[in-house]
This record gives C-alpha cells, structure tokens and sequence, in this order.
C-alpha cells in the first residue's frame, strides 16, 4: 500500500507561489528602504573626502553623480 500524500498537489503548488511571491515582496521592500540609504550614505561619504577640493555637494541618482562646486 503506497504511502498517503500528506499534502495535496494544489495546496503544495500554493504554498510554493505564495513562498516565491512573499520572496519577491521582501526582495522589492528592501529596495525601496535600502537604495535611498545607500544615496545618502554615499553623498555623505564623498562630501567628506573630496570638501578640501572645493567641491560642497554631492547628489547620487542611481550610480549617476552629480559634484557641486
């Protein structure tokens, strides 16, 4: 006697999307807080080294930046 599925096909092909959309969900949140951070960070940073040069701002769009003088 074969042993019994403890789950059914649907239910586990279910659990499976709904894993791999929260996955997503987490993947994309993360982005949204952590690229802006990453930004200010960076603009930060930069005005830090580079302020005896003249230079008194910074802005980072992306990997674009921009040095103010």
């Amino acid at each position: 006697m074969p042993p019994s599925d403890p789950l059914p096909a649907p239910r586990r092909r279910r659990i499976i999307v709904l894993g791999a959309v929260a996955l997503i969900a987490l993947y994309a949140a993360g982005a949204l807080v952590m690229v802006p951070w990453i930004g200010r960070d960076l603009g930060g940073r930069v005005i830090g080294e580079v302020q005896a040069d003249g230079v008194t701002r910074a802005v980072f769009k992306g990997q674009d930046g921009t040095l103010y003088c």
